[in-house]
């Protein structure tokens, strides 16, 4: 048995619980894999030329997903092939890719399993000070693979055109499908969670209330955003992704304001500060 970690107010509370070994995905290199350049490089041209449109020049692009909207190393060896052909279609464009997206989910404590939900990659790539975000997907038809992209504008989050390519599926390409991508990391090293096998759960000493957006306020808008973190010896949350998430920017002020929490660190069974696993729930809601 193992204890928990309570806090409530107004508008959030907080609930430390038994959770799983997390695993984390790292946007790490992948083995090298030749994909059919002249269908990207036509896609690519395609789609810089609606995003001209727009009269933005800072774009950003999250990894291509599928087929069955799993990440894998195939879609993560398209997101680089469509990256630099958009780059070579438009040279006004300066193109966030999946190393400068690495970085900044490092820098804002975020995993990259938390960039699977439109709204999240929107929040995100305004916060990146990005103008345009390019989204995608991946399907398997026999031996094509049909691959679309949608556009939008991150300011207001208006969708643009859709772009559409069929790219025919070869061998080096079959052998990325089934392939997760690569995690740069041992995963065995993860940390464990917290309250299980010796190891305590941390102590939030300075929480700040989450707060409801005015888009939430207006909608009336309620309801638990669950998100998993690593609270590490440093006794911040890093790694957060999110489990469930709210419309109305709910998710967003949650994943911020657990940015900013501060613990102290759990102890593992020899009493040493040790990092570990959490599950934490906001809760949002509104009083008449």
């Amino acid at each position: 048995m193992f204890s928990n970690l309570h806090f409530k107010n107004e508008t959030a509370w907080l609930r430390i619980l038994r959770v799983s070994v997390v695993f984390l995905l790292a946007c790490a290199s992948i083995p090298h894999a030749s994909a059919q350049q002249p269908q990207i490089d036509a896609l690519a041209a395609n789609v810089a030329k609606e995003l001209n449109k727009k009269h933005e020049e800072t774009v950003i692009v999250f990894d291509f997903a599928g087929p069955d909207k799993k990440f894998t190393a195939l879609g993560q060896k398209i997101t680089d092939d469509f990256s630099e052909a958009l780059k070579k279609s438009s040279p006004v464009f300066s193109v966030a890719g999946r190393s400068q997206i690495a970085q900044a989910l490092e820098e804002n404590h975020l995993s990259p399993q938390a960039l699977r939900d439109r709204e999240i990659e929107l929040w995100f790539a305004k916060k990146l000070g990005q103008g345009l975000m390019v989204l995608r997907t991946i399907e398997r038809d026999g031996e094509s693979l049909h691959i679309a992209v949608d556009s939008y504008a991150v300011k207001d989050g208006k969708a643009l055109r859709e772009f559409r390519v069929p790219v025919p599926l070869t061998e080096q390409m079959k052998s990325l499908i089934d392939t997760p991508p690569d995690a740069g990391r041992d995963q065995s090293g993860n940390p464990p969670a917290s309250g299980t096998n010796g190891y305590s759960v941390p102590k939030c000493i300075n929480c700040p209330y989450a707060r409801f957006s005015p888009q939430a306020i207006k909608n009336h808008a309620q309801g638990t955003v669950i998100l998993v973190v690593i609270v590490d010896t440093d006794g911040q949350a890093h790694n957060i992704r999110v489990v469930k998430g709210r419309t109305d920017d709910l998710t967003e002020s949650a994943i911020e304001t657990v940015r900013s929490w501060k613990f102290e660190p759990a102890k593992g069974p020899d009493g040493v500060p040790a990092a570990v696993t959490q599950t934490i729930e906001v809760t949002f809601h509104l009083y008449k």
